[in-house]
């Protein structure tokens, strides 16, 4: 099938003729041929390509048209009766008539004309007043007058809602709350205020007793660790000398030393002085 529109044009001043626009065909088209006077152009809708809608439709040489139609029920094939070219010679385009031709700039001239300037649509029932009458407007007008008219209860204050609800009470509560749900409020703030100190008391309770077995424990492993000592001195007293006089050598060199240059164990190990010289004595060698 033969898509879109017909442009006609003259191929000695190589200038289109069909100046008012495309032709579109006034049906599907299958085949297509020219006059043997290049006068008349055929178009033709044709079996088997399309089995509805059989028929041809002529136009002038420069697109005016159709001039002639036809509807036949099945049509094969449609073509001008040939003809020797000799018969008809070549001929100008038929000059357009004055009026024809006036009135076809007419309409190129409005048609490339600037549009005219519209302004926004304003309804009649709109017209003739000054603002207030946009589309919101008009909205919120009609939503007002119908809660008026249907007796939908009126927007309040914050104050003013709290001393209607809670007027039983004589006192002022949330707006939508009464008096006995300010009550409930307060007694479930209450109770979670409880619910918090409680665990915070569970868990200082948990912190004390994890840091008693800390305690505890530390105490255990000291008193070990004495055992251990007193047993190592018992069966290698010798042993125990040479070291305890090596560490005492240590504190000699640390007393030599400025207090203040010295850090937390060197401070602790002179600390021990008086316990290891004890402890020497004790060995008896």
């Amino acid at each position: 099938n033969l898509a879109g529109g017909m442009d006609f044009w003259d191929r000695n001043k190589l200038k289109k003729m069909n100046t008012e626009g495309t032709v579109t065909a006034s049906r599907v088209v299958v085949g297509y041929d020219w006059s043997p006077d290049s006068r008349q152009f055929l178009v033709s809708t044709t079996a088997p390509r399309m089995n509805v809608e059989n028929g041809l439709a002529v136009y002038k040489y420069n697109g005016d048209g159709p001039v002639k139609t036809m509807d036949i029920g099945t049509l094969y094939q449609a073509n001008w009766i040939p003809s020797n070219v000799s018969e008809y010679p070549d001929r100008p385009a038929t000059p357009v008539k004055k009026k024809k031709k006036q009135a076809q700039n007419a309409e190129v001239k409005q048609e490339t004309a600037a549009p005219k300037t519209v302004g926004r649509y304003v309804p009649p029932s709109a017209r003739g007043r000054s603002g207030g009458m946009s589309l919101a407007d008009r909205m919120r007008a009609e939503k007002e007058a119908k809660s008026a008219s249907s007796g939908a209860p009126r927007k309040v204050n914050k104050n003013e809602g709290a001393r209607m609800m809670g007027a039983a009470s004589g006192k002022n509560v949330p707006v939508g709350m009464s008096a006995d749900a300010s009550a409930y409020e307060k007694e479930k703030k209450a109770k979670k205020a409880a619910e918090k100190k409680e665990r915070a008391r569970l868990k200082k309770l948990e912190e004390e007793k994890a840091a008693k077995e800390a305690a505890e424990a530390e105490a255990l492993a000291q008193k070990e660790a004495q055992k251990a000592l007193e047993l190592a001195n018992k069966n290698d007293p010798v042993k125990r000398a040479k070291k305890i006089n090596k560490i005492l050598k240590q504190i000699d060199e640390l007393k030599k030393k400025p207090a203040d240059s010295l850090n937390d164990d060197q401070k602790q190990k002179l600390g021990t002085e008086d316990a290891l010289r004890e402890e020497l004595a004790n060995l008896s060698l």
